[in-house]
């Protein structure tokens, strides 16, 4: 599907609520590179591709480069494979919540393994085979426990 636009929106909240903060034009890249296209759309011939994790990146850089403070950031599983998204929010130390697919690897103690061998093993890696080849699996934890560097101790 190519005939479509989507709004990246960025929002905050503490104890008193929340607002929307930002948003950014989420173009199809076959549309940056139609300049009659972007030119009837009223999009700036100057505009070109930037994926929904780079459009986040701008939208909480530009947060936090304007006096603005957060300790974490949250997204949708469309952004929690990105690295570049994680890598700029660690880089700005906040935490943050991304989900990511069951063939998703993480280091822990152990070694490097797949989320779904953590899951339901209480974070211990197991050998329980995943779904069948073509078919998809949700690796569902009982626990998670995630230790934030600034923090130094486990949030569960």
């Amino acid at each position: 599907m190519e005939n479509y636009q989507v709004a990246v929106s960025s929002s905050t909240a503490a104890g008193a609520g929340h607002a929307a903060v930002d948003s950014e034009l989420y173009i199809p890249h076959s549309w940056t590179t139609d300049a009659d296209r972007c030119r009837a759309a009223g999009i700036s011939e100057n505009r070109g591709f930037a994926t929904k994790p780079e459009l986040a990146i701008v939208m909480i850089e530009r947060f936090l480069d304007t006096g603005h403070h957060a300790s974490w950031a949250a997204r949708d599983a469309v952004y929690g494979g990105n690295r570049k998204l994680r890598a700029a929010l660690e880089g700005r130390g906040l935490g943050y919540v991304l989900p990511v697919v069951c063939s998703a690897e993480v280091t822990t103690q152990a070694g490097k393994f797949r989320i779904d061998a953590l899951a339901d093993t209480g974070g211990q890696p197991s050998n329980r085979p995943g779904p069948p080849p073509g078919e998809r699996g949700v690796a569902r934890l009982k626990s998670l426990r995630i230790f934030c560097k600034s923090h130094g101790s486990p949030i569960e």
